[in-house]
């Protein structure tokens, strides 16, 4: 990875530590894998839950894994988006967590 999309991989993950979620590091490409263990639904429904609060991401049944859900993101956007995606889901997660 660049210096720039490593920076942002990792802005992602830390921003996202302490949610219940967790960020695995990216491993090559711009893309991290989350995984949220409280949720109670599928991988699916995680990343419908997601779309409805304006992040688009994929489920992790796209790729195979559906437990525990998960979803994969992309972070090869301009950091202020990354950051709008990340103002969006780090609340969503950490209110999951606290059910």
């Amino acid at each position: 990875l660049s210096p720039v999309l490593r920076d942002l991989g990792q802005r992602a993950v830390e921003r996202l530590a302490g949610t219940g979620a967790v960020a695995l590091p990216p491993r090559g490409g711009p893309v991290l894998w989350v995984e949220v263990p409280h949720w109670p639904g599928d991988s699916r429904s995680l990343a419908g839950l997601c779309a409805r609060a304006g992040v688009l991401v994929a489920p992790g049944a796209a790729f195979g894994i559906d437990q525990p859900p998960a979803i994969r993101c992309c972070f090869a956007v301009p950091r202020p988006r990354l950051d709008l995606a990340l103002d969006r889901l780090v609340p969503l997660f950490a209110r999951l967590a606290d059910r």
